[in-house]
């Protein structure tokens, strides 16, 4: 009889122990990503070799209001924010508050701010891209080889920053600066006799230096993943006519690192073809070479003498079979390009 009462509790404790167990299993639902406010302060990279820039000047202008290069906040910048992994989280705009930051468009530095979902950190580290991670230096509509182009188009900078603090859902990220993912260059190009050419098309390609693959790259993705080819600058007229100086964005292969020679192709209008650099034909105190690789975020003056090919018909013909030709040949590039900017003064 004692045996028969006994089995009935028994069970019952078996099942409280097993609703317990069954408890302890659960897992607690994760707390969903959160949207938080974050701000920063941020500071363009200035261009080197431009003239220098006053806080509160708007930008460096070559030729008026309409050729300007942009190296100040504006309050169309939008900043990009990824997580280390590659996910973006938001972006960050010029904050549009008189009192906190007056002008801010007009500065070198600003107050940024903008809503980041996703689950953070303090110290943790995030990238920060302008205008995004992808970018492309020759995309189905070429760069024009103007300053507002590039300033619109091809100003790429990018910098890593930590959380410094988390106030519920307010993020407040380390001050910032931002660095040029490029270098440019300014192209006066002419004839064999110093006459200014205006290109109707320049096409640039690289020959490798030895010891270096010696790529051109055309376009950076979301991942990193670098592609390559030539540069394909298409100005468009003014009053008429093309111009004869070209500012182009160029990058070269892992990450700007490699060196390259450059070879330099111009179509003009009536048809007329040049190319160039020579070995053989220029090499002058008044023409420095264009070689090697500059800094990111370096600008260079590079005026430049170009063959007139004998036969449009025929150098048409045999421009597929130029990517491998060498322009300088092993070169020692970097110091004869750090001394060109600014320095050249080649007159109309």
């Amino acid at each position: 009889m004692k045996q028969k009462q006994l089995l009935p509790s028994l069970l019952v404790v078996a099942a409280l122990l097993a609703g317990c167990s069954n408890s302890d299993d659960e897992v607690p639902p994760t707390n969903p990503s959160k949207t938080y406010e974050a701000t920063i302060v941020a500071s363009k990279e200035k261009i080197e070799g431009l003239d220098p820039i006053d806080e509160g000047t708007r930008a460096v202008f070559y030729g008026g209001n309409s050729a300007r290069y942009v190296t100040l906040w504006d309050k169309g910048d939008v900043v990009h924010v990824y997580k280390k992994n590659g996910t973006e989280v938001g972006t960050l705009l010029v904050t549009d508050n008189a009192n906190e930051n007056k002008d801010a468009q007009f500065k070198l530095t600003a107050v940024l701010s903008g809503n980041l979902t996703g689950e953070f950190e303090v110290n943790e580290e995030l990238d920060l891209y302008l205008p995004t991670r992808a970018r492309s230096y020759n995309p189905d509509v070429h760069q024009k080889g103007t300053i507002n182009d590039l300033s619109s188009r091809f100003s790429y900078q990018k910098t890593s920053v930590q959380i410094d603090k988390i106030d519920g859902t307010k993020i407040t990220l380390k001050e910032a600066n931002m660095s040029h993912q490029q270098f440019y260059v300014q192209f006066r190009l002419m004839d064999e006799e110093g006459n200014r050419l205006h290109p109707k098309q320049l096409t640039i390609s690289a020959d490798p230096v030895t010891g270096y693959t010696g790529r051109l790259v055309t376009s950076v993705d979301a991942a990193g993943t670098e592609s390559y080819g030539d540069i394909i600058i298409s100005p468009e007229k003014k009053e008429g006519e093309y111009p004869g100086e070209l500012f182009v964005a160029l990058q070269t292969g892992a990450n700007n690192s490699e060196k390259v020679n450059y070879h330099l192709i111009v179509i003009t209008e009536d048809g007329e073809i040049y190319e160039g650099p020579s070995a053989t034909t220029i090499d002058s105190n008044d023409d420095k070479p264009f070689r090697g690789t500059p800094n990111k975020g370096q600008l260079i003056f590079v005026p430049r003498k170009l063959s007139k090919k004998a036969s449009p018909t025929s150098a048409t013909a045999t421009l597929g079979g130029m990517e491998g030709q060498q322009g300088f040949g092993d070169l020692n590039g970097s110091a004869t390009l750090g001394s060109m900017s600014g320095t050249e003064n080649i007159s109309e």
